[in-house]
């Protein structure tokens, strides 16, 4: 008697094999999406608080201050005029493509109120745009895509 496995048994076990992978594949991609979906709505929520909380600040210790957009590090910087105060960092994967505002900053009255205009526009995962857009004399920020 031969030991060892027949060609049909190979190709049964190499077809469920096949079939595993092509289930997890979907599945895992899907995840993907869900996941970058979810990240990136939690980027524009978090990336809102930061504006609205860098404005009770200002308001708070009664200073000027303003929101720098890092293009290099990835990052937004609220900051007073000799100190950083707090740093916002993108999420792995996410990147920011354009900043329209004056020397890359967003000042802040110490009402709390800005007084500069402008968009923030970053990428995704999946290289999708997303756009904030913050707008003069206003006590919050809102996000418009």
């Amino acid at each position: 008697m031969k030991k060892g496995f027949t060609l049909i048994e190979l190709l049964t076990v190499m077809a469920i094999i096949s079939i595993i992978y092509g289930i997890s594949y979907v599945n895992i991609s899907s995840y993907k999406k869900i996941e970058n979906k979810l990240d990136y709505e939690n980027t524009n929520n978090l990336i809102l608080s930061f504006m609205n909380n860098s404005k009770l600040k200002c308001k708070s210790m009664k200073r000027l201050g303003y929101i720098y957009f890092d293009e290099n590090n990835n990052e937004l910087h609220y900051q007073t005029s000799d100190k950083i105060i707090d740093v916002f960092s993108f999420p792995p994967g996410f990147k920011i493509y354009s900043i329209n505002l004056e020397n890359n900053k967003f000042n802040i009255n110490s009402l709390g109120y800005s007084y500069s205009a402008g968009t923030l526009e970053y990428t995704d995962r999946e290289g999708t745009i997303h756009t904030i857009t913050m707008t003069v004399g206003q006590d919050y920020a809102e996000i418009k895509n």
